[in-house]
């Protein structure tokens, strides 16, 4: 089959199954390539910056939720 885009490499996985790519980090407000991501090209559509809360006033909270692993003990 010619004119077909190669596959790249699966991305490594961490112990939780979670996909880590090449470095294992993620860095905000980067898409692939160094691009904006969807999410960001939709949000400066409607003028939103970063470093910038949302909502009308920029009340809004400045830095993303992070979520955290929870451990669940189950009895036994």
């Amino acid at each position: 089959m010619s004119g077909g885009v190669p596959r790249s490499s699966s991305p490594t996985r961490n112990e939780d199954g979670f996909s880590t790519g090449t470095s294992g980090m993620v860095e905000l407000g980067v898409g692939a390539g160094g691009e904006m991501t969807v999410a960001q090209r939709m949000m400066a559509k409607m003028r939103w910056k970063e470093g910038q809360g949302l909502g009308k006033q920029e009340q809004g909270i400045m830095t993303p939720l992070m979520a955290k692993n929870k451990v669940v003990k189950i009895a036994s």
